[in-house]
């Protein structure tokens, strides 16, 4: 085998291996979107259960207010905000976990993505 037929059978064999990385890649990207809109899904449902528990709230202040005297009343409001308050700060962690997670996967994306873009251009080349 002469020297122009092994520099041929290395750019095959480059060329395979960049094409496998390439479907790789693009498996990849696929689990990484997945994976954004489970998160997405999450989060819409962790918005729906603060808003019900926020509802539930609201009702119990509306019952309190109808049955107790006004200082019970008012030591159940303060502590149905304080239970809203900690419900938010909970929210906002939950928010501030996934807004991370996603940006990480984001970030993964973008890389993953860039690497197929250079595959194909290395490929059309």
């Amino acid at each position: 085998m002469d020297e122009k037929e092994r520099e041929e059978l290395a750019a095959v064999q480059e060329l395979q291996d960049q094409l496998s990385a390439y479907f790789e890649n693009q498996t990849t990207v696929k689990q990484l979107q997945e994976h954004v809109k489970r998160l997405e899904i999450k989060a819409t449902s962790l918005d729906a259960t603060v808003q019900q528990q926020s509802n539930r709230i609201e009702a119990l202040l509306k019952n309190l207010q109808a049955s107790a005297s006004l200082q019970e009343v008012e030591k159940k409001y303060q502590h149905s905000e304080q239970c809203v308050r900690d419900l938010k700060t909970a929210l906002d962690e939950k928010e501030r976990e996934a807004t991370a997670s996603a940006q990480k996967l984001q970030e993964q994306l973008s890389v993953c993505l860039e690497t197929v873009k250079q595959l194909e251009e290395h490929v059309q080349w």
